[in-house]
């Protein structure tokens, strides 16, 4: 198998749920992008952004056209996606709060989350290990 295991797990889940329907095929990767923009939201609040900031950011991720196009396709980017966001998340969260425990949740959200899912996961890594050092 090419893919790593985490979007055909989640496939089975949905079959299992809602059988060979579009909804059930596309529920998840909808659902994945929608708390990508929340996870975007939260991004402008840790940073400073007022009301304005976080509502902006929201939509500007929830119209661009790569959200768009992973929520209503069922592949394994849509979850690859996610995990980026969410691990950018934790690195400001890193950075601001100057606790390294949030290199636990950098790690679990890679590893478990991202690695998982697709292994383009690594560049982000190498980026970050890149920056780090």
């Amino acid at each position: 198998m090419a893919y790593p295991p985490w979007t055909f797990f989640v496939e089975r889940i949905g079959l299992e749920i809602f059988g060979s329907s579009l909804v059930g095929l596309r529920l998840f990767s909808t659902i994945a992008q929608a708390l990508a923009v929340l996870v975007t939201r939260f991004m402008a609040l840790e940073l400073g952004g007022g009301r304005l900031a976080q509502v902006t950011a929201a939509l500007a991720i929830a119209f661009s056209p790569l959200p768009m196009f992973e929520g209503t396709e069922f592949e394994y980017t849509s979850f690859d996606y996610l995990w980026w966001v969410l691990i950018a998340y934790f690195v400001i969260r890193l950075l601001t709060m100057d606790n390294p425990r949030w290199w636990l949740a950098i790690g679990a959200a890679a590893g478990a989350g991202g690695l998982m899912t697709k292994y383009t996961m690594c560049f982000l890594l190498a980026g970050f290990w890149a920056s780090c050092c």
